[in-house]
């Protein structure tokens, strides 16, 4: 019995002995990586940071948990370490799945304590766009034959933050330089930059990837030129004066690389680690309001003003940008000839195609830029004969500064659909001094006597045909003359007229308006 208490009192004393070696140990890492972390991590720490701006995620994120976990002491609840046999064991199982080789090291554990355990909350958001973005990142990747697991590359580049900027001039999820962005296809306009859209920036990162392995053939050295450029780890490939017999690795020239480009593998490492196991830091993925499957693409061939888009569909201009990062000036600047893509959730997709006309026509004050009212202006594709033919006629309505189809269509009394179908108009934007047909054209080359006719016969039947009475239903985002334009021949007066609307009268959703229509 004596034994027994003996041996009991003996595992305790050892026991505490070993919990109070492990805690000072954990302490004395920890201060060690934070100084690691604070002096070499500036610019990653940086970028990591640029996401707690993003207002695309809920208003309320939890703190992150801790898991219960044996391998582990948690010495304070705002201080955690892993002990080191954890993270090598954690790292040689990613090394037997991959072509990359896991190291472990400090400055690679500083970078594990980084994303696991400082930015834990951060961490947490970048695995919520990680289930916005990896299904792209990872569909282009394997498309080009490279390891799925560079998709944490963009981790460390721009914090999956696709308007990320760095100090250095990079844009982009991807973070291309200018020269090189335009190297591998994206453009860059004084309106435009093609760094920042997803898809086409994937794209251009896995042709780079690519020339860079061909160039390296070992996957830390792509990463050391992708991030220092491959001029950069030449010279420290002839700094570090290897033998012929010696291999060259990332790890044998890191002293001559810039310091940012010496932390940009660790910090890879680190990334991968902690995006793989980061349950077992107590981290719970924090997702954006909307997910990859809810994201669909329009194709725009005219002027389009986000300001438009936001006041028309209801759309929230911070998730409007961020699904179109690509656009600097909150315009699109598409034409016939040069097409852009739109990016919106579902179901304003159903809204925009429902509330075109009026999207277009919407305040077309706010497209003042010289440049967007040029777009406009050789988006217009005239009939130049109808044109010529009534010159001498009061059927021609030249256009006014401020003037839209709308306005234009009221005053004569005509429909939005009419007029772009008399002039061969493919979008309804016009620009000051443009001349448009305001009445039906005569097909036969005999102007006042065919209109003549047409009066006449329109005046006979007009006894015989009255207006048929149907009801529309107002769905959010409706207004009156995108209602008018719906029907043919309905003006936006005829329809106050016949609803009893005042003048800035709201719409109601659900609400339903007589509409007047000819049978």
């Amino acid at each position: 019995m004596k034994k027994f208490w003996l041996s009991n009192i003996i595992t305790l004393i050892i026991t505490t002995l070993i919990l109070i070696h492990y805690s000072s140990y954990a302490q004395t890492t920890n201060n060690d990586t934070n100084k690691i972390a604070s002096k070499e991590t500036d610019e990653i720490a940086n970028m990591l940071d640029s996401i707690a701006i993003l207002n695309i995620f809920p208003d309320t994120i939890s703190e992150p948990g801790i898991s219960l976990n044996p391998f582990f002491k948690l010495s304070d609840s705002s201080n955690m370490s892993y002990y080191d046999s954890i993270y090598r064991s954690g790292l040689y199982y990613l090394s037997l799945s991959s072509p990359f080789e896991y190291v472990y090291n400090e400055n690679i554990k500083s970078y594990i304590e980084l994303y696991g355990i400082k930015k834990a909350k951060l961490t947490a958001r970048m695995l919520g766009l990680g289930e916005l973005y990896f299904p792209l990142f990872e569909e282009y990747l394997d498309k080009y034959k490279l390891p799925l697991e560079l998709k944490y590359l963009a981790i460390i580049e721009s914090a999956l933050n696709p308007m990320a900027k760095s100090r250095a001039g990079a844009a982009g999820i991807w973070q291309f330089m200018l020269n090189t962005g335009k190297k591998y296809g994206l453009n860059v306009t004084s309106y435009v930059d093609e760094r920042n859209d997803p898809l086409k920036s994937t794209i251009a990162a896995c042709q780079h990837l690519s020339d860079l392995y061909n160039l390296y053939k070992d996957w830390a050295l792509v990463l050391a030129a992708y991030n220092a450029g491959a001029g950069n780890v030449n010279k420290a490939i002839l700094r570090a004066k290897l033998s012929e017999n010696e291999k060259l690795s990332f790890w044998k020239i890191k002293n001559y690389l810039p310091r940012e480009t010496q932390n940009y593998v660790p910090a890879f490492i680190g990334v991968s680690y902690v995006m793989t196991y980061y349950k077992l830091f107590g981290i719970t993925p924090v997702k954006p309001d909307f997910a990859y499957d809810e994201i669909d693409t329009l194709i725009i061939t005219q002027p389009l003003s986000f300001k438009q888009i936001c006041e028309v569909l209801c759309v929230p201009e911070d998730e409007l940008k961020f699904l179109n990062p690509t656009y600097k000036k909150g315009f699109i600047p598409a034409s016939e000839n040069t097409p852009y893509i739109l990016r919106l959730r579902k179901n304003y997709i159903t809204e925009y195609i429902q509330n075109e006309y009026t999207l277009y026509n919407y305040n077309n004050e706010i497209i003042a830029d010289k440049y967007f009212q040029q777009i406009a202006a050789n988006s217009y594709t005239p009939n130049v004969n109808k044109i010529k033919k009534y010159e001498n006629d009061n059927d021609i309505h030249i256009v006014k500064k401020g003037e839209s189809l709308n306005i234009i269509a009221r005053k004569y009394n005509c429909s939005v659909s009419q007029i772009m179908k008399w002039n061969n108009l493919k979008n309804p934007m016009v620009h000051p001094n443009q001349k448009l047909l305001v009445k039906q054209p005569n097909q036969n080359n005999n102007d006042s006597n065919n209109i003549a006719v047409n009066n006449n016969s329109n005046n006979n039947n007009s006894d015989n045909n009255k207006p048929k009475i149907i009801y529309h239903t107002i769905r959010k985002g409706d207004t009156l003359w995108g209602i008018a334009n719906q029907y043919e021949g309905v003006t936006v007066d005829d329809i106050k007229k016949l609803n009893n609307i005042k003048e800035n009268q709201k719409l109601m959703p659900g609400q339903k308006l007589k509409i007047a229509i000819d049978i």
